[in-house]
């Protein structure tokens, strides 16, 4: 059990560290779509990318459909000439509410059916893609492609992974995938970095089991999240990470998250031991950090 006298203490910690940034902003714009996609099965897809985005708790959201508001505010403070200005008006709300835009391109969504011993299956073929535009110099920081086609596994694997009873449950079926590609998509493009704590750590037979981070709730970070434990060494003049471990957030609080060490308890214990030894003789020795990573696959 957590002890909370504990884990506020070390929250207040954070709090003094100024480790409390606030998240940055996004602006989700109105996606577009490619001729054949209905108008229903795009917004579906809009919808489960919004979704996923507001569970992932990365950001603050600020959706197309909020615009209207916002830019009447916003068109009090401007001249009479950008209050009839769409386009300006759009632009500006875009720059002064949000650090980053994500726009989005729905492709196919497209079911297909196969009949066979008198019955008819139905599989989904959906594609779609994200972009993010950093406001600051409207640059292009991420962008990727989703495809979710049939497995073409065949056997009892592929009807579990491709093949639906209906054409409605075949979309669903598909557009449920969405809530993996955003996940994932923001760990390869927006990794959470952070530093384990170099104090009241849980070590049990030489192994380290529990600690804590720097990153919490305001950065993101919830319950059952994972991140790789990484130890900052310098090989042939070179600094680079190795990954020593993995953790996995157990309690979360805003600026700081107890983690169980779930991979690599014996090493990590003995890297954190290297950076105490020489932490005050060399201040070139670096705390261990973390970074987020996908749950594994045999997770627990």
């Amino acid at each position: 059990m957590l002890k909370k006298v504990l884990f506020v203490a070390i929250a207040m910690f954070a709090l003094t560290a100024n480790l409390c940034a606030q998240k940055s902003r996004m602006y989700v714009k109105e996606f577009t779509k490619v001729e054949g996609v209905s108008d229903d099965d795009f917004q579906k897809v809009r919808a489960a990318v919004i979704s996923a985005l507001n569970e992932s708790q990365r950001f603050e959201l600020l959706d197309a459909t909020t615009l209207s508001s916002i830019a009447e505010e916003e068109a009090r403070r401007q001249s009479e000439s950008a209050i009839h200005d769409e386009t300006a008006r759009t632009e500006m709300v875009q720059t002064k509410a949000n650090n980053y835009i994500l726009d989005g391109v729905v492709t196919a969504c497209t079911v297909k059916s196969n009949a066979k011993d008198g019955k008819t299956a139905f599989t989904c073929v959906l594609t779609y893609s994200v972009t993010v535009t950093d406001v600051a110099n409207n640059a292009t920081v991420a962008t990727k492609k989703f495809d979710h086609s049939p497995t073409g596994l065949g056997g009892t694997l592929g009807k579990i992974l491709d093949e639906s009873t209906s054409e409605e449950g075949a979309k669903t079926s598909a557009i449920n995938s969405i809530k993996s590609d955003i996940v994932n998509f923001l760990i390869e493009e927006f990794p959470l970095k952070g530093e384990v704590y170099a104090e009241d750590l849980v070590i049990k037979k030489d192994k380290l089991v529990n600690c804590y981070i720097n990153l919490g709730s305001n950065a993101g970070v919830k319950v059952g999240d994972w991140f790789a434990i990484l130890e900052v060494q310098t090989k042939v003049g070179k600094t680079i990470e190795k990954e020593i471990g993995r953790l996995k957030i157990i309690e979360v609080d805003e600026d700081i998250a107890n983690c169980k060490v779930a991979k690599g308890e014996k090493e990590v214990k003995n890297a954190m031991d290297r950076y105490l030894d020489n932490c005050d003789s060399d201040p070139n020795v670096k705390l261990l950090r973390v970074k987020s990573i996908p749950e594994p696959l045999f997770a627990f």
